[in-house]
């Protein structure tokens, strides 16, 4: 049986944990909105609703929202993506893993590539499987092997950086 000592305490103990980042994130731009929330609304009439609705709340949530003191949720989760404790078991060595593809429709694949690319220059590990001709999300039902390859590849090395810092002596 092991001792008490040679067991790892809370503080040092972390779980293997690793993020991926499919078809995401996009920008905070205006027209990102409009396309990523309208894109598949087939109905003109409703997609020029959506669109309306879509821009009255861009406005409030950027323009009016500082005023009175409040971030939109999107700009909450693009900021906490920087975080490199977003999550309490989460720190910069936990790997990374951006995958997406230059024929999204709905989030421009240059704007994940830069995410990647900034979080990257923190010192973090980052990692990116690009795909070419893949829609949004659907990496892993056109290209099985290379997209569950990458997952793996991620999950090993978090299952290192883990039991790197396990237990001390």
């Amino acid at each position: 049986m092991a001792s008490r000592d040679s067991l790892p305490s809370l503080e040092t103990f972390r779980p293997p944990c690793a993020i991926i980042l499919d078809s995401s994130p996009g920008g905070s731009g205006l027209s990102n909105a409009i396309h990523a929330f309208t894109t598949l609304i087939k109905n003109p009439i409703m997609r020029t609703a959506a669109k309306v609705l879509v821009c009255l709340l861009y406005v409030y949530g950027f323009f009016v929202g500082p005023f009175i003191g409040r971030r939109t949720a999107l700009q909450k989760v693009l900021d906490g993506l920087y975080n490199p404790r977003v999550l309490p078991w989460v720190d910069e060595r936990t790997p990374r893993l951006y995958v997406y593809s230059r024929a999204d429709d709905m989030v421009p694949w240059d704007q994940v590539q830069q995410h990647a690319e900034r979080t990257r220059s923190l010192g973090w590990d980052v990692r990116t499987e690009v795909f070419e001709d893949s829609p949004h999300v659907a990496h892993a039902r056109a290209y099985p092997e290379r997209y569950w390859h990458a997952v793996k590849s991620l999950w090993n090395d978090a299952l290192v950086a883990a039991h790197v810092k396990g237990v001390s002596n």
